[in-house]
């Protein structure tokens, strides 16, 4: 879920639904996250230094796309 942050940004928001009777830490959602989210060491960037968008559309493209062949049965189906 998106939540906006600054006036030209957005922020992740993530709702936890939790069992009844179930104990949840911070701690212990942070360790979940960081054992499933994409690490990413630096985002691409243009030449005045602003973040390259279309680089990250691309990439998610072709995720998605090899996602999407990786799914599919083989002879084409």
């Amino acid at each position: 879920m998106r939540a906006g942050s600054f006036p030209r940004g957005q922020a992740v928001k993530a709702v936890i639904v939790m069992k009844e009777g179930a104990v949840l830490t911070p701690e212990a959602v942070i360790a979940y996250c960081a054992t499933r989210l994409a690490k990413r060491q630096a985002l691409p960037k243009t030449s005045i230094g602003k973040i390259a968008k279309k680089v990250l559309r691309a990439e998610e493209k072709a995720r998605e796309a090899a996602g999407a062949s990786l799914a599919r049965k083989p002879g084409g189906t």
